[in-house]
């Protein structure tokens, strides 16, 4: 191993340890005006008032439009068959998908075994394994039924009686990206912006909510598009390699980490990646014609996956990384997140947002902070619950939950806090808490000043058991 690849194992060893279990998820999305929030519980999503009483369902809600009253929603459907899902793939992956069927097909030509055990075969999983970020086998088991379904009878005929009642599992599903109103008061009528084939991993709207920009989880790595609020519109690549990404405060660009290499490689050791920023309106509000080179920022380690950004009414860009500086040997690698941002301006310089004091006080998952409405502090989770407040202008940093929430980080995800006003956090406390209560962990409106108000008492143990556990 050379000595640059130690350094980022041994940098990539350390994130590994800050994630390892379960991970760390937005579940409660806060309307900008703090009215209502939209609450992703284990078996549907969920719309709340302030109190945390709930109104009804939010099906598919992934974001929340400016105006607060309507949402972003990621809805599933099934493609009737190839040749629909086929027409949102696109000639480069259907390409992928048929060869990779054709190379199947000869896998299971030259199988000699009992078919029960075919997908446990060395030749299977080596195919499974050649193919993985080329195609998917949903799509590549939809394509082979519905072209060449004798290829596959035996391994299908072969599967158990409960296996064959979920053959559907199989078929891919086409994601399609709705503007919907998301208030009880009003007809939950959707407008379509774009059918997509491939998982959705993040929305986000402009911030004049005329513009919504998403990241889907594509062949290779996941990449970053945009599209118009208008009818028949049609979803513009950004970038690829990206997870995530935040506007502007004017609008105009998209900001985003995002890295080269295979999304599957993140998981394998630390790569190096950039922040970067891409123009894609102008100031008359409408998509770009074509859009400029994007600019790279910052250069920035990656491990396990890339991190958020936030871009601040100053026109700076917060991330999260590792303190990285070369040379340096083994030992000098840092084993904690912290926070950086960079200033706007013709001139670019990083600067840590922590003080040098603090940075063993912040809470270990500085990638999963949350930025406040008012763009002036942050809330930096910990792995286990904890909860810290930086204030940005002056580099304070407030506990706001120190104690241990998830005594078993294994069983359950873990909730990122999440801002309802400039003043006040939704975050989780253990069991036990004076606001919570005895017998599972709860979720509470803490307040700057002081206080906290318990706003999950009506939430079911089916809805929120997945980030709400109960004490064992």
């Amino acid at each position: 191993m050379t000595f640059s690849r130690r350094l980022l194992s041994v940098a990539f060893a350390s994130l590994l340890l800050l994630t390892a279990g379960c991970d760390l998820h937005d579940f409660i999305h806060w309307a900008p005006d703090g009215q209502h929030a939209f609450v992703q519980g284990d078996n549907d999503t969920w719309l709340i008032d302030s109190s945390g009483a709930i109104l009804g369902k939010a099906t598919d809600a992934r974001a929340w439009l400016p105006d607060s009253q309507h949402v972003i929603a990621d809805r599933t459907v099934e493609p009737t068959n190839w040749d629909e899902y086929a027409q949102l793939l696109g000639t480069d992956n259907v390409d992928r998908v048929t060869e990779a069927a054709d190379r199947l097909v000869k896998v299971i030509r030259g199988y000699h075994g009992e078919w029960s055990n075919f997908t446990d075969s060395v030749s299977y999983k080596k195919w499974d394994e050649a193919e993985r970020s080329h195609a998917s086998v949903q799509s590549v088991t939809f394509y082979l039924r519905q072209t060449n379904p004798q290829a596959i009878v035996p391994v299908l005929k072969a599967m158990s009686p409960d296996e064959q009642s979920k053959i559907n599992d199989l078929t891919p599903e086409i994601h399609e990206i709705v503007i919907r109103n998301a208030l009880p008061s009003k007809p939950p009528t959707d407008q379509l912006l774009v059918r997509f084939p491939f998982s959705i991993l993040w929305v986000g709207a402009s911030p004049n909510g005329q513009m919504i920009a998403f990241t889907a989880d594509t062949p290779e790595r996941p990449s970053l598009y945009v599209v118009p609020r208008t009818l028949n519109a049609r979803a513009i690549l950004v970038d690829e390699g990206v997870t995530e990404a935040d506007w502007t405060t004017d609008g105009l660009n998209l900001v985003y980490g995002k890295t080269a290499v295979p999304t599957e490689l993140l998981s394998q050791s630390a790569q190096l990646g950039t922040i970067t920023c891409r123009p894609v309106c102008g100031t008359n509000d409408q998509l770009l014609a074509e859009f400029p080179p994007a600019k790279d920022l910052a250069g920035v380690l990656f491990g396990g996956k890339i991190t958020r950004v936030a871009c601040l009414t100053d026109g700076r860009v917060l991330f999260a990384a590792f303190p990285v500086r070369l040379p340096a040997i083994t030992a000098d690698m840092p084993s904690q997140l912290t926070l950086f941002a960079l200033p706007a301006g013709a001139t670019q310089s990083i600067v840590s947002v922590v003080l040098p004091s603090d940075i063993d006080r912040l809470p270990n998952r500085a990638d999963c902070f949350a930025l406040s409405p008012d763009k002036k502090k942050v809330a930096v989770p910990g792995n286990a619950g904890q909860v810290s407040i930086l204030f940005l202008d002056s580099g304070k940093l407030v506990p706001m939950q120190a104690d241990n929430v998830y005594t078993n980080t294994q069983d359950s995800d873990q909730l990122i806090p999440s801002w309802r006003t400039a003043n006040e956090i939704t975050l989780a406390v253990p069991v036990g808490d004076p606001t919570g209560s005895t017998n599972r962990v709860e979720a509470v409106l803490a307040n700057l000043g002081g206080g906290k108000t318990l706003i999950s008492r009506s939430w079911t143990t089916n809805m929120a058991k997945q980030f709400l556990p109960a004490s064992k």
